[in-house]
């Protein structure tokens, strides 16, 4: 692993074992690693495999990070590095809140994925005493798409209230959405087609603050149409040095999650080469200075990043418009970072 390898590092390189969940089973490749006598697993990958490993890992007292996104599985000693939904939709709530923005609604597809950001900004509505949102799912079909927009919008009440107003004035001005912000998780086919008919329901980014998933910064380039949305995501201007021996290695670009794995095997490096890498000394408060930014374990499982907000432009693309760390402090010069 290229953490390990890392010349610029004087700390040595911890015994590294690796057990293939592909030709092992999740629990095979857990009770390899309890007989190892592993200080801590990284992975699996996905939240079944992960589900599978933890319940033989936890009970021999061996902590796991696992790669996967599901919330569902953090539990003591078991911890999601994968980017939550959580993770950003709390960066964007906390954006809003220094805007005075208070009035959220989210319009999401009816999958795991539009679920777990649903239920995240419900939890954190309530955590920052906010009202709470007001949630629409849809099917994924373009008729359902462009009818619940206008449900959610309630433009139907409000051509009418404005109607009946220009019988009295000839000043009456169409009321705005009922939201001062808009949660949406989609992309692709069903991004496009939302964004296609958020005029039909008098949505417009100049109203109303949209806001995406970090999936977004893969194709913002192609999101003129909606500027001015915020989506949360990693910091990744940091990370040409290690993109470059990256490449060098293996020939090809790193995804997201090889940063997190370089990420979590720098961790492990770092602490086991003072015999101190426990679920204990993977929860101190500072946390850890990773390639894409701060993070850091939870007690309750959770892991916390310091993401920041993006926001597209009017010729497609998207720059950071708030870099300020939500959750811990970035290390000083003189603090914990990964070698």
């Amino acid at each position: 692993m290229l953490a390990f390898e890392d010349t610029n590092s004087t700390t040595p390189p911890p015994k590294v074992r690796v057990f293939d969940t592909s030709a092992l089973s999740p629990q095979a490749a857990a009770e390899s690693a309890i007989a190892d006598k592993a200080s801590v697993v990284l992975g699996p990958i996905t939240a079944e495999e992960t589900r599978a490993a933890s319940e033989k890992l936890l009970l021999a007292g061996i902590p796991e990070i696992s790669f996967t996104s599901d919330t569902r599985e953090e539990k003591q000693n078991l911890w999601v590095s994968g980017l939550t939904a959580r993770q950003q939709v709390s960066r964007l709530v906390s954006a809003l809140k220094a805007e005075g923005k208070t009035d959220v609604a989210a319009f999401l597809p009816m999958n795991d994925f539009g679920k777990s950001f649903g239920e995240a900004l419900s939890e954190l509505c309530q955590e920052n005493n906010l009202p709470a949102p007001q949630i629409v799912y849809h099917d994924g079909s373009a008729e359902q798409i462009a009818q619940n927009l206008q449900l959610l919008a309630k433009t139907q009440e409000r051509h009418e209230a404005f109607e009946k107003a220009k019988e009295t004035s000839d000043q009456a001005l169409l009321a705005p959405p009922p939201f001062q912000a808009l949660l949406l998780a989609d992309t692709g086919v069903n991004l496009r087609n939302i964004i296609h008919y958020l005029p039909d329901s008098d949505i417009q980014p100049s109203n109303v603050q949209i806001m995406g998933p970090a999936l977004w910064r893969a194709f913002d380039a192609k999101l003129a149409e909606i500027q001015g949305a915020w989506y949360a995501a990693l910091d990744d201007r940091n990370r040409a040095e290690y993109v470059k021996k990256y490449e060098a290695k293996y020939h090809q670009t790193p995804l997201m999650i090889t940063d997190i794995a370089y990420d979590l095997a720098s961790v492990s490096k770092e602490l086991q080469a003072g015999d101190a890498l426990s679920a204990k000394t993977l929860q101190r408060p500072n946390g850890f200075q990773g390639i894409d930014g701060n993070f850091s374990f939870k007690e309750n499982g959770r892991m916390e990043r310091d993401l920041v907000l993006y926001q597209i432009l009017p010729s497609g693309g998207a720059k950071i418009v708030d870099s300020n760390p939500t959750t811990n402090p970035v290390p000083t010069d003189n603090s914990e970072r990964l070698p």
